[in-house]
């Protein structure tokens, strides 16, 4: 539920064909491919306006394996150590997020930021 003018701020995890055990073990529940994702955005009243593109995956793979090892095996320390050290450590080196016009998500946008803002649904403002 959303008034009219509302902004609504999204991380959406694109591409079905992009899954890997990172997405597990960061929660996500699927991928989205961009085109129904607007246009179930649009049947809601919502416009992308704007879209940061980031990353959250680490670049090695390794890396990734050895993080996820640590987690299945040692959980509580694996998540007290990442959140003590290894994300305010991501968080500083993180690139800032750059904002661009319209939806933005070709093939190789894995993760993006969505800027979308309420309009008045047609069917209903026809009522």
């Amino acid at each position: 539920v959303a008034a009219d003018g509302a902004v609504l701020l999204m991380s959406v995890p694109l591409h079905p064909s992009l899954w890997t055990p990172f997405d597990d073990m960061v929660g996500h529940r699927r991928r989205y491919e961009p085109e129904p994702l607007r246009r179930q955005l649009h049947t809601h009243g919502f416009a992308v306006e704007q879209t940061a593109i980031f990353g959250m995956k680490p670049k090695s793979n390794w890396l990734t394996a050895l993080g996820m090892w640590f987690l299945s095996h040692d959980r509580q320390r694996s998540m007290r150590i990442y959140n003590r050290f290894l994300m305010p450590l991501g968080v500083y080196f993180q690139k800032p997020l750059a904002l661009l016009p319209g939806f933005v998500a070709d093939r190789d946008v894995a993760d993006v930021l969505l800027v979308c803002r309420k309009h008045p649904h047609p069917a209903i403002a026809a009522d």
